[in-house]
């Protein structure tokens, strides 16, 4: 009976060795059906992000377009210059959907007008990296910069600018917003 014993043993130990092995390639392949439905959901999840972010760039460029060919319709030497100016641009930053405010940005770095205020206080911005990027190449298109906070409020923005061309289609300076992330 002894004999009898350890074959009892012995089998209930392969068969408990079969199930840990059929409960391990069982965990296996589950594991690689999840991490490939994973796959999957982030692929996708990342194509609907791609395309919601090219949408609003799209719009951003568009506004800032826009309020480009505002300023070429504008005289600076005009009385009514600057708050001709702050109402087209607030009204453009207004209807934009993703854009927080805009600015211009005369050839030298000079900022002649903003949606923020009608009078904005004097300062000059060629030396940042926005005004650099279209000074050094004023043909290029939209440039993106790297989020950060404003200094105003602390809120994170991210500053997205265009050059801007005078009715000879020289360069005539930047147009530039912020992109609101709360958007």
């Amino acid at each position: 009976s002894m004999p009898l014993h350890r074959f009892i043993i012995a089998t209930g130990l392969v068969f408990a060795l079969g199930v840990a092995v059929a409960f391990g390639v069982d965990a296996y392949f589950s594991r690689r059906a999840i991490l490939a439905a994973g796959e999957s959901e982030l692929t996708k999840s990342a194509t609907v992000l791609a395309e919601r972010v090219r949408q609003i760039l799209h719009s951003a460029e568009k506004t800032l377009a826009a309020a480009s060919v505002a300023r070429q319709a504008l005289r600076p030497d005009s009385a009514g210059y600057r708050a001709d100016g702050h109402r087209i641009l607030r009204s453009l930053a207004e209807a934009s959907d993703v854009l927080a405010d805009i600015a211009w940005f005369e050839a030298d770095g000079t900022r002649h007008g903003t949606s923020l205020r009608p009078d904005p206080k004097p300062g000059n911005f060629a030396g940042r990296e926005f005004f650099g990027v279209h000074a050094a190449n004023p043909g290029g298109g939209l440039f993106v910069g790297r989020p950060q906070k404003a200094s105003t409020d602390g809120r994170w923005i991210t500053p997205l600018s265009r050059p801007m061309t005078n009715l000879e289609g020289r360069y005539a300076g930047v147009v530039g917003g912020t992109l609101d992330m709360n958007y």
